[in-house]
């Protein structure tokens, strides 16, 4: 019974670990009105694992849940195979994550999990643009690996297969933005501003006039900014 007990604890503790970083993916507290079914969801695109990977937690917690209300009166029969259950459940977990990490790492663009950062503004007619806020349990604008928390703040997170992924024509894409280098937001080069005079979109990344395709920008490799970009794009 011992060793079945200290198992359950290895595997609880490993279970935490698993899932702890899926329970602080946003920011601020989780909406009541959240269901299961998304908590699930966020859960599986955090950790990148197709959903049937569940039932391995989900083993875990079913058989140190039956050793914790039986506890002494089960048969020896019976503690070997939830002893089975947590350990088969948790190093088939363990094995299928450092695989997925180690592939992943080995055959993306970035070479493994990333965390990069750009701060950003929107000018249009000289005033600056707000965006909606984020909602939800993941609190955030975009996708898992491209997205902003409404900070301003680009974020680039975890890895990054393709270089597309990390440009600016991608971010806005995924913010539901339209931007390039004749447009920002609902203003096209040739849009009069309020002022009658007729506006282009331009952009400038760490105070300097950037020169080339908007959209081709990728953001420099930096989590701090600075020596991360700064970039404000205007239209006026």
């Amino acid at each position: 019974m011992r060793v079945l007990l200290r198992a359950m604890k290895a595997a609880m503790i490993l279970l935490v670990l698993l899932l702890l970083p899926a329970a602080v993916l946003g920011h601020e507290e989780v909406a009541h009105e959240e269901s299961n079914d998304r908590i699930a969801e966020e859960i599986v695109h955090f950790l990148n694992v197709p959903k049937y990977w569940l039932l391995a937690p989900i083993a875990i917690i079913s058989a140190c849940i039956a050793a914790i209300i039986y506890g002494e009166t089960l048969s020896e029969n019976k503690r070997i195979i939830i002893f089975s259950v947590i350990a088969i459940s948790t190093v088939s977990a363990t094995a299928f994550l450092v695989g997925q990490t180690i592939y992943m790492s080995m055959t993306s663009w970035s070479n493994g999990i990333v965390h990069w950062h750009a701060d950003f503004e929107l000018w249009i007619c000289g005033e600056k643009q707000t965006l909606p806020d984020p909602a939800g349990l993941a609190n955030r604008v975009g996708t898992q690996d491209v997205h902003h928390h409404g900070d301003y703040r680009i974020h680039i997170e975890g890895v990054i297969v393709d270089m597309e992924e990390a440009t600016l024509g991608h971010f806005f894409d995924v913010i539901e933005v339209p931007f390039s280098n004749s447009q920002l937001m609902e203003k096209k080069n040739g849009d009069f501003c309020p002022d009658g005079n007729p506006g282009i979109v331009r952009m400038y990344v760490n105070g300097k006039d950037y020169i080339g395709d908007y959209r081709d920008y990728v953001i420099a490799p930096y989590s701090n900014v600075p020596p991360g970009d700064f970039i404000k794009i205007v239209f006026g």
